[in-house]
């Protein structure tokens, strides 16, 4: 093997890699961009209201959210105190690692009474088709709703700067509603996870 053929390889090998990384968020630790940002700066920075959904045919599922019917809805329509968003991409190795850890974040808040129907999580496919969510879902065996955002619309709505992020939105009594934070990475423990949650949205008042 020559010389330059040994200097190039190493260089494609860190090129792609990079290429990979810069799809995706960091999977740093609990830190949270809502610590620089107070909740009327969060609200003005997306556009939660701006965002429709296709309502999904699967009854299961529109159980779920609180729906009936067809239609489009958006996503303070969804029956919940808290709305969590999992913006991710099937495409995204980070986001296929973490996949695991939010089905338990899902199990762990359907099996507390206290928490069951105020908390809902709907994940929002990136650069992803109907079909690529529908794969995603059934090869990872996730339990809540998917939808796809292939053109980015959504994910430029939201603000969001990679994969996976988590954004928690509570819904107020007058049908608005307040960003609680953008979380980027991994959302960590979940029992972790969970507590931060309840204080955030002040689920424990």
């Amino acid at each position: 093997m020559k010389r330059n053929d040994l200097l190039i390889y190493p260089s494609l090998i860190i090129f792609f890699s990079l290429l990979i990384f810069s799809s995706c968020a960091t999977t740093g630790g609990p830190s949270s961009e809502s610590s620089s940002l107070t909740p009327m700066e969060l609200k003005n920075r997306i556009s939660i209201s701006e965002i429709t959904l296709l309502t999904p045919d699967d009854i299961k599922a529109q159980s779920y959210l609180g729906l009936s019917g067809g239609g489009r809805f958006t996503i303070p329509q969804i029956k919940a105190e808290v709305i969590l968003i999992n913006v991710f991409s099937t495409t995204c190795p980070h986001c296929r690692k973490e996949a695991p850890n939010t089905n338990k974040l899902f199990q762990a808040i359907e099996e507390r009474e206290d928490l069951k129907g105020r908390i809902k999580i709907i994940g929002i496919g990136t650069r992803n088709t109907l079909e690529d969510v529908a794969e995603f879902k059934k090869e990872y065996n996730v339990p809540f709703p998917l939808f796809p955002d292939k053109d980015m619309s959504i994910f430029e709505k939201l603000e969001t700067r990679g994969t996976p992020t988590m954004i928690g939105i509570k819904i107020l009594a007058d049908g608005s509603y307040s960003v609680l934070f953008f979380r980027a990475g991994s959302i960590g423990d979940v029992s972790w996870f969970i507590g931060f949650l309840i204080e955030m949205a002040r689920l424990d008042k």
